[in-house]
């Protein structure tokens, strides 16, 4: 173990490893960094059952993705898998650039793994923390995005669940983007 701590030690120096798979690597679980054709790249947040990270796709440098796990109870697992399976169903019609919903939901032994496009950019928590609050028309015009993508969504049947500071993200062009839709 010492052995190879230098060894993840020098990974990460190199920029070879993010921070957080050096903290994997060095875990009881290493082999948890990959999941399916994808390998774990940093961690979004995450709660007692679910996990979200950036995930990579093995051999395509810079396509990424976003992957939550979720440890869900073997006595309601196939309920969940069936409405997550519903809801990506339903989602696969929704192409607002405004929300992102799960495209993908597998089961990977006691986990549910969903998967949906990463947005680039810092949630709107992150930029209140940063910058205090916005002012009353920047407000106006990311509740105006929001409520168009939402509408959407809903048209599709579906309802976001968990619409906060940290699941709205700003992507590269400053719109606000729902991440997380469908989940909760």
């Amino acid at each position: 173990p010492a052995f190879d701590s230098v060894w993840i030690d020098a990974l990460l120096q190199a920029r070879v490893v993010t921070g957080f798979q050096a903290q994997v690597l060095s875990s009881p679980d290493p082999g948890r960094l990959r999941v399916g054709p994808c390998v774990l790249v940093d961690r979004l947040g995450g709660g007692r059952w679910s996990e979200t990270c950036v995930a990579e796709v093995i051999g395509q440098h810079g396509e990424r993705r976003v992957l939550k796990r979720l440890v869900v109870p073997s006595d309601i697992l196939e309920s969940v898998a069936s409405r997550l399976g519903e809801v990506v169903q339903a989602a696969d019609g929704v192409k607002h650039p405004g929300i992102v919903a799960p495209r993908a939901a597998r089961r990977a032994g006691p986990e549910l793994v969903l998967g949906s496009r990463y947005v680039d950019g810092p949630s709107l928590r992150d930029l209140l923390v940063r910058r205090g609050r916005f002012p009353a028309e920047v407000v106006e015009e990311i509740g105006g995005g929001l409520v168009e993508a939402l509408a959407e969504f809903e048209t599709a049947g579906l309802v976001h669940g968990d619409l906060t500071a940290t699941n709205v993200r700003l992507d590269s062009r400053g719109r606000a983007v729902a991440v997380d839709a469908g989940v909760a």
